[in-house]
């Protein structure tokens, strides 16, 4: 069977080979022959260089060229795959063609993609440009009409700043006699506060001698009052002292009490966290049991349904009985 197919393939490509040749032979190359004798290569289908087929040729003649191109590549690996189905009786070269192309293939609809997208990409890059243009221009011009009100407004504000200037040099020397009479009023003034000032002095003096008097006298009593506060100080602090260690004792038996109070606590704390790990533990068993239950029904039931569907088992079908034949008359 093998042998029959690859004798078939052969025939269907050497068929096709014939019509290749006749096809090459014929009208791509007798329409236009002077387009493939270049340097000497008359024969049609030879390799052209790169500088004839970037010359500027019609559209006609370069689709021309390339079917020749492409035949003469259908014609080699025809050829190749009769010669390694005559030898090997295989067609890997073939297929392994057909994969280059189909990789070819994407990577040029890939890149056809790119430079369309990248076109796209220019037209309206060259849009914004125009765009940026257009408003530079009219901020260029927003600017120079800004640029020459500020002009005209420096040179007013100039004249009003010469105008202001002189006008405060003049206050200025007014101001200036003015404190000049201010200073010598307040000069009187101040002869006539220190005068009073002096007499103020002598009226402090005595009082401070008053007041050293009575000084002395609060200081006697301030001593004495002392001299009590301290003794009554010193009777407290005993007292203070007594019901300190009364309370220090009643803070350690306290402390002892917490210490076992907080033993027991761990010890109940402790017990109360296994049970949670058992209780945990014990509903994740349930929960795998009643899952495992559930997937088994389910695929009782998947089960039952296939042997009554396909009649298997105990859902046969049963055989009926045939008819009696009715009797002839």
């Amino acid at each position: 069977m093998e042998t029959f197919l690859a004798d078939a393939v052969c025939s269907v490509l050497s068929l096709t080979l014939n019509e290749l040749f006749v096809l090459s032979h014929g009208k791509h190359f007798r329409s236009n022959p002077r387009i493939f004798k270049e340097k000497g290569t008359n024969k049609p289908g030879a390799k052209l260089s790169a500088e004839f087929l970037n010359s500027n040729l019609p559209a006609t003649t370069l689709d021309e060229i390339k079917i020749n191109n492409e035949i003469r590549k259908l014609i080699e690996i025809y050829t190749r795959t009769i010669e390694e189905l005559q030898n090997a009786g295989t067609i890997q070269s073939l297929l392994t063609t057909i994969n280059q192309q189909i990789t070819k293939n994407a990577y040029e609809k890939e890149i056809i993609k790119e430079c369309s997208s990248s076109s796209s990409v220019l037209k309206n890059l060259k849009t914004r440009l125009e765009e940026f243009r257009f408003e530079a221009e009219e901020k260029l011009l927003k600017a120079s009409d800004f640029l020459n009100n500020l002009k005209s407004d420096w040179r007013i504000i100039s004249k009003v700043n010469t105008l202001e200037y002189e006008l405060v040099c003049k206050w200025e020397q007014t101001r200036f006699t003015q404190a000049m009479i201010v200073g010598e009023k307040e000069e009187k003034r101040l002869e006539k506060s220190f005068a009073t000032l002096a007499l103020k002095k002598e009226n402090e003096q005595r009082v401070i001698l008053d007041f050293e008097a009575f000084s002395t006298t609060q200081l006697n009593k301030y001593r004495e009052l002392i001299e009590v506060w301290k003794n009554r100080y010193s009777k407290e602090l005993s007292e203070l002292l007594l019901s300190i260690g009364e309370k220090e004792l009643k803070i350690k038996e306290l402390n002892k009490r917490y210490n076992n109070h907080f033993e027991i606590y761990c010890q109940r704390k402790m017990f109360i966290l296994e049970y949670l790990e058992q209780k945990i533990e014990q509903d994740r068993l349930h929960q795998l049991q009643t899952q495992r239950i559930e997937s088994a029904v389910k695929i009782q039931a998947w089960w039952r349904g296939l042997m009554v569907r396909r009649c298997l088992g105990p859902y046969k079908k049963k055989t009926k009985k045939g008819k009696k034949g009715k009797k002839g008359k």
